[in-house]
């Protein structure tokens, strides 16, 4: 995977996020079986089965507040990224 593509994956998941898809099965295969995902106000999650259990959590929330995620940076190199959210 090329930087310019981790990065259309890291968009194209805000995109499902964005459209309250997050709960779709789907969603998991944006992201590598080896994840790590932070969100501030939880511990880190590791792996898909974890990131799974949040995305439940997330899209109920979402469905909720319906927030609307944005990228201040994105930082790629090859196949992993970073979001400043």
């Amino acid at each position: 995977m090329t930087t310019e593509s981790t990065i259309e994956t890291v968009q194209c998941f805000m995109a499902v996020f964005n459209a309250n898809r997050v709960q779709e099965p789907e969603t998991l295969n944006l992201v590598s079986d080896d994840v790590f995902w932070m969100d501030p106000r939880f511990p880190a999650f590791r792996g898909k089965a974890q990131l799974a259990r949040y995305f439940q959590y997330a899209g109920v929330e979402n469905q909720v507040i319906k927030p609307v995620w944005g990228a201040k940076n994105i930082f790629a190199a090859n196949e992993e990224a970073c979001v400043e959210w």
